[in-house]
């Protein structure tokens, strides 16, 4: 505990159906779809101020993860800096559109 404050750790979400449907998707990065040797790979985020999501050591759930190719993901970590304020924007559009896809499957 902590200044009375008892931490809980909650389990990851995994949820390897979606991960797959993510791969489909073109990459939040540049908006391209996947190719040979660039394939679409599922970017879990990490380091979002204010949300406790995929720090040192841990990964995030699989409802935090959208479509990057893997050469913009490794671009992605190399430049952290550089796009960290890109990512929550790419996550929520990513989020919206997993949602839609979501609601008019089950319609």
């Amino acid at each position: 505990m902590l200044s009375g404050v008892k931490l809980v750790l909650m389990a990851r979400y995994q949820n390897k159906k979606y991960l797959e449907w993510v791969r489909t998707q073109d990459c939040v990065m540049c908006g391209h779809e996947g190719w040979d040797g660039n394939q679409i790979i599922a970017h879990h985020a990490i380091s979002i101020p204010g949300l406790q999501i995929g720090g040192m050591g841990t990964k995030a759930g699989d409802t935090l993860a959208m479509p990057m190719h893997v050469l913009c993901h490794r671009k992605f970590h190399d430049q952290f800096h550089a796009y960290k304020e890109d990512q929550p924007i790419w996550l929520m559009k990513f989020l919206q559109k997993s949602l839609t896809h979501q609601l008019t499957q089950t319609s």
